[in-house]
């Protein structure tokens, strides 16, 4: 395997890397099936913080805002329309928002303001507690299998790069450059926000809205 050509020898390293990243990818996927879940979810602040993040939560509760003439949403910047509505608000978030928009507010500042934060970290704790979103032990027991699968590509690559450097063959940047992609996206996915019923309640979600699409 090691005496094949450069590029004969990079094809054959992708295609394994692709191989262990799936593999990786369903051992991780069979441990996480065993967690117990609730993957039914009806509030839309809860819906958006799971497909996003507090940017994506941000986005929509000044939907709905705007859309009761509470909020109003420019194209950079956000602003209370009227200050006396905010304690007639009942929704956390939603009062948050008010309360740090009675001056202009861009949506960035708002998501970095510990207050929002605050009122965010319910949905955050909601989710992981409903096995949705991934806690520091999920992503943790991610590490094993992909720490297995950055190591058996790692060591093909630098037995390659010895061969190739043995036989003076010194043209390895791209080998170099695929390994590290190769270990990055292994990395990405132990670094992933939503568990395997995370990914699955989002996809049942777009699946029951689907329909919505064709009539907005």
């Amino acid at each position: 395997m090691f005496a094949l050509r450069g590029p004969e020898f990079l094809a054959l390293f992708a295609g394994l890397a692709v191989v262990v990243y799936f593999a990786v990818d369903a051992l991780i996927a069979a441990r996480e099936a065993r967690i117990p879940s609730q993957m039914r979810i009806r509030d839309p602040y809860a819906i958006a913080y799971l497909r996003g993040d507090s940017r994506e939560l941000v986005r929509v509760v000044a939907l709905s805002l705007g859309l009761r003439g509470l909020l109003q949403v420019g194209k950079a910047t956000f602003k209370t329309v009227d200050a006396a509505e905010i304690d007639r608000v009942q929704i956390p978030v939603e009062k948050e928002v008010l309360r740090l928009c009675q001056t202009f507010c861009a949506p960035p500042a708002l998501v970095k303001s510990p207050e929002f934060q605050a009122a965010v970290d319910e949905y955050h704790r909601d989710l992981v507690a409903r096995g949705l979103l991934a806690d520091e032990d999920v992503r943790n027991a991610r590490w094993l299998p992909i720490f297995g699968g950055i190591v058996l590509l790692g060591a093909i690559a630098l037995s390659k790069i010895w061969f190739a450097l043995s036989t003076g063959h010194p043209n390895i940047v791209f080998l170099v450059l695929l390994a590290g992609v190769a270990g990055f996206v292994l990395i990405l996915r132990a670094l992933g926000r939503r568990t395997l019923a995370g990914n699955t309640a989002l996809s049942n979600l777009k699946t029951l809205f689907a329909s919505l699409r064709s009539r907005a």
